[in-house]
């Protein structure tokens, strides 16, 4: 069976068409479609059902797409064993991450991983976690690193690795009235001057999911894309924020500024290792999630699957 005819099957099942199947390819629909016809004929039963908005798999072709999926990966990964990334006399490893992970998390790890292979370059984009997901579909990222939650449709095509729990908190400044305070009711934010991100982050969103269970109705004084500017605006202010411990571990050593717990519930999120299930991963992005088992070893299980 010829494996290129394979992928070209396996694409026409995912993109549900044939044209849309040679774009990708960068070939001409009649090319794809002879193509298709030469494997229906070696394996003498027709795969795909032909309409008016395109193909779908017929119960053979049901068959045959499980077992040609399994089939590439085995290919995939018999490439990447032979290829001793050590050697590498370059290589170049896109990751993606939301702000804060990149900001405070990626430049240890990038550095790390430098160390062991000096010849690869690393680059690294930081998105909010919907930008973040189309990269990672549209194969301009390895993996991804995100503080948050994926929708079930989107599960489809990504696979995820709960990487390690974050807790966050309320951040207030020296100035603030809570600066001794070390725990407060979730109800006492209701009508106080809060520094948020923007609207169309997901942390914000997350956030706003909480006071809607309580019945909070914050009043915001400013918004920022940058966690760095929230920091600057609470220390020197009046107003409070809600951050993860990581962001200001540095701020409440210095005692520049005070963590309060809420009482009622704990908030907390997941960062979370995310990659493009179709496609398997290159042997230089299979080596940096091996030299995170370092960080969080139940990378272990995910290697070893």
């Amino acid at each position: 069976m010829d494996l290129y005819k394979l992928e070209i099957f396996v694409l026409v099942a995912q993109e549900g068409s044939l044209s849309k199947a040679a774009t990708r390819m960068y070939m001409s629909q009649p090319a794809i479609s002879q193509h298709i016809h030469e494997l229906e004929m070696s394996l003498g039963t027709q795969l795909f059902r032909r309409g008016p908005r395109g193909v779908e798999l017929t119960a053979a072709g049901k068959t045959l797409h499980t077992y040609a999926q399994d089939i590439l990966k085995l290919v995939a990964e018999a490439k990447a064993a032979v290829t001793e990334v050590e050697r590498l006399s370059q290589g170049r490893l896109l990751i993606g991450a939301t702000p804060g992970i990149g900001e405070y998390f990626l430049p240890e790890w990038m550095q790390s991983f430098k160390q062991r292979f000096p010849q690869v370059t690393i680059a690294l984009q930081t998105e909010v976690t919907s930008q973040l997901l189309i990269s990672l579909l549209t194969n301009q990222i390895h993996v991804g690193f995100i503080e948050g939650e994926i929708e079930p449709e989107e599960m489809e095509t990504l696979a995820l690795c709960p990487l390690h729990e974050i807790t966050h908190r309320v951040i207030v400044g020296p100035r603030h009235p809570w600066w001794n305070r070390t725990s407060i009711s979730f109800r006492e934010l209701n009508g106080q001057a809060f520094v948020m991100r923007h609207p169309e982050c997901q942390a914000r969103t997350w956030l706003e999911e909480h006071f809607r269970a309580f019945g909070i109705r914050p009043h915001i004084d400013a918004e920022f894309d940058n966690l760095e500017s929230i920091k600057q605006v609470v220390k020197s202010g009046t107003s409070l924020t809600i951050l993860p411990d990581y962001v200001v571990e540095q701020e409440r050593m210095l005692e520049q500024l005070h963590e309060i717990t809420v009482q009622e519930r704990p908030m907390r999120r997941m960062l979370q290792l995310v990659w493009n299930k179709r496609d398997p991963l290159p042997p230089i992005a299979q080596q940096f999630l091996l030299h995170m088992q370092s960080y969080f070893p139940r990378l272990a299980d995910l290697m070893a699957a």
